[in-house]
């Protein structure tokens, strides 16, 4: 599995100095103990309600990594049938893929996929967002969530990769039309120069454990 890079903070300003993270797992009584709106949630991390823990260590690994990948994160045993049901029930109650799924879904190799696969999600999260903030343009809240219900990934993933794909054009000082224009390998090692990617904090805790 290729190195899925650091966090990166949500595109859209959060309304305080709590992180995306806090915002993201904390409950409503938590975050109004913190100062702040339960309601602005959706706003900073595209989900209308708190996302457990164990399954935000699986952020940046959607259509990235193999089954054995998530459930090594998860703490889950792939051995056990409990444990890849409750994977599979999740991922198929959610509309989430893997790095299989995705690579079949484009019809290329599954090695090239993983390749490029950052890259080309943080483009398409771009892309979609262009297309649904002009097709709902009263109905920024759920725009996340219908951006990550085309490419398999979860809400919060279509924010951080929106985010993290702007970061890496001001660092290179690269318009996103001279990005456009290069070929999708020379974008992939763009990607991997810059560092861009994004993670669970939660998850790099949780294998360092």
């Amino acid at each position: 599995m290729p190195p899925l890079g650091m966090p990166s903070a949500p595109s859209t300003s959060s309304p305080s100095s709590l992180p995306w993270y806090d915002w993201l797992v904390l409950p409503a009584t938590a975050l109004r103990r913190c100062g702040v709106d339960p309601d602005k949630r959706q706003e900073v991390t595209g989900h209308s309600r708190p996302l457990s823990r164990m399954w935000a260590r699986t952020i940046g690994y959607w259509c990235r990594a193999e089954p054995r990948d998530f459930m090594r994160t998860l703490g889950l045993d792939p051995g056990e049938f409990r444990d890849r049901n409750t994977f599979e029930s999740y991922k198929s109650r959610n509309g989430l893929y893997t790095v299989q799924n995705c690579a079949d879904i484009r019809k290329i190799p599954v090695d090239l996929w993983r390749q490029i696969s950052g890259v080309t999600l943080a483009d398409d999260v771009v892309t979609y967002y262009a297309h649904f903030e002009e097709k709902y343009p009263g109905d920024r809240r759920n725009i996340a969530r219908l951006v990550a219900e085309q490419l398999g990934i979860l809400p919060v993933e279509a924010v951080l990769y929106r985010e993290a794909l702007n970061d890496m054009l001001r660092r290179s000082a690269m318009t996103y039309a001279e990005f456009l224009e290069m070929e999708g390998v020379r974008r992939a090692e763009l990607w991997d120069l810059t560092e861009a990617g994004i993670q669970s904090p939660d998850a790099v805790r949780f294998r360092g454990a």
